[in-house]
């Protein structure tokens, strides 16, 4: 059998340690090499030359091959590794190899040719060394697996030599954020995350300013243990909430649960005092109040100050109308405007008032019998209240209430005949009351309206369609 003989003439290794610059530096070896017959002659021609890599100088498995036909010229001839068959993930030139050659189907030419460096691939020792450490099992180190680089204990620090935290960037400039899990800070300000009692903390300067509450599914802003889905916390001198629009948008939804009847779209809790404000809503420039809920639960539209459940005001800038397509009162029968009384001392409630001649715009308590000058009944008498008062505020209040229109009770005497209801009643003698008008001749223009229950004798209550004719 005729005996080749191999002669090594140069190899150029580039060996690249992280598998993040592959795709910048080529995975390829340069190689030459002298191939001779047995005595020694250059061989001619092509020839098929299968190249491996192995981890051992003699037997074991390839760890790559790649096999090409190359020309051969007075015995020289050269090639590229990796060009036609890439080296795969196994070759990673951090270890010795050794590279075997075989030509055509003749045996594998021996020895195997252990790889060495070039001169300048000596400038890799730092990646190298890195390498190492990557590869080191110590838990203080770095390591990686595939694309992922971790390190499994210690803490790790940007801009600071004694990171405190799981990550620190910058100083935290004092004490009280160890053991959180991200801290950032420049000495003065200090942002930190804190995942504690199965629930993530957020921290600005030492406060809590957004806790997500493990477990419950609540949210805190500016608590700690947030008791409903979102509860904020403001602190002195400071807004809690604040939800802005902008045009053609809502700022804020709220809307109940129509599915469950216990459940509010919004519920707001007042103060302990009428001073105390619940529910304040301003203009776009916050210059001025447009409505108001106290405390007490007194609503004010237009002033901040409402007196009565609801207040509705107007001013220079508000013209205090109010639009309803149904407005339903519950609270009185009849309708009332207050009226100054001439008189020192107040009238009953249900007393038939007349026209003061001597004051004008006033009133006073009737005397005669068939008085034209009858203007209604006080409100107020048998538990029925006014359920509508007309008054202008700063130019006519004040005074006593007095049913202009509506149901009210008057008092009311037998004096000119049992009064049953449907009759008309006027004026009386007696002071204040009303009796059955029978005089048709005098009662034009002294009638106050019609009588809706009975009196038989006496004097009494009697109710009262007020209807002046």
């Amino acid at each position: 059998m005729k005996i080749l003989r191999f002669v090594f003439a140069t190899i150029l290794v580039l060996i690249v340690g992280f598998d993040q610059l592959a795709a910048q530096i080529p995975r390829t070896l340069s190689y030459q090499g002298v191939l001779t017959d047995a005595e020694g002659n250059p061989r001619d021609g092509d020839q098929q030359l299968t190249f491996c890599l192995y981890t051992s100088s003699a037997g074991g498995t390839p760890i790559w091959c790649e096999t090409k036909t190359l020309p051969v010229r007075n015995g020289l001839f050269s090639t590229v590794l990796g060009e036609q068959t890439p080296f795969g993930a196994a070759v990673k030139f951090d270890q010795q190899y050794w590279l075997g050659i075989q030509v055509g189907n003749e045996p594998e030419l021996a020895p195997r040719i252990a790889l060495t460096s070039v001169g300048y691939s000596f400038s890799s020792l730092h990646a190298d060394t890195a390498s190492v450490s990557v590869a080191s099992l110590a838990d203080t180190t770095w390591r990686h697996s595939g694309a992922n680089i971790y390190r499994p204990n210690g803490n790790v620090g940007i801009g600071t030599t004694g990171p405190a935290n799981a990550l620190q960037i910058g100083s935290m400039g004092g004490t009280g954020y160890s053991g959180n899990e991200l801290a950032i800070g420049d000495g003065t300000n200090v942002f930190a995350i804190d995942v504690t009692s199965g629930r993530t903390n957020f921290y600005a300067n030492g406060n809590y300013t957004f806790v997500p509450s493990g477990g419950t599914g609540n949210v805190g802003i500016g608590v700690t243990v947030p008791e409903a889905n979102l509860h904020v916390r403001a602190t002195p001198e400071q807004i809690g909430l604040m939800v802005e629009g902008r045009a053609g948008q809502w700022g804020a939804t709220i809307g109940g649960n129509g599915t469950n009847g216990a459940s509010y779209g919004l519920q707001v809790t007042g103060g302990t005092t009428a001073s105390d404000v619940a529910v304040r809503v301003t203009d776009a420039l916050n210059t001025r109040e447009l409505f108001r809920i106290r405390g007490d639960g007194n609503v004010g539209i237009g002033t901040t100050n409402p007196e009565y459940p609801l207040v509705v005001n107007g001013d220079a800038f508000f013209a205090g109308t109010t639009s309803a397509r149904v407005l339903e009162i519950r609270g009185g029968s009849d309708l009332a405007e207050p009226f100054e009384i001439s008189e020192s001392q107040p009238i009953p409630k249900g007393a038939l008032v007349i026209i003061d001649e001597e004051n004008p715009g006033q009133l006073k308590l009737s005397h005669q019998a068939y008085d034209k000058r009858v203007a209604g009944v006080v409100s107020g008498a048998g538990g029925i209240n006014p359920g509508l008062t007309l008054t202008q505020q700063g130019v006519m209040e004040g005074g006593q209430n007095v049913a202009l229109s509506g149901r009210v009770y008057a008092l009311a005497t037998a004096a000119n005949g049992p009064i049953k209801p449907g009759d008309l009643l006027t004026t009386s003698d007696v002071p204040g009351h009303a009796m059955k008008a029978t005089d048709r001749e005098l009662w034009p223009g002294a009638v106050i309206g019609k009588a809706m229950s009975g009196l038989e004798k006496g004097e009494g209550l009697v109710l009262v369609l007020v209807n002046l004719q």
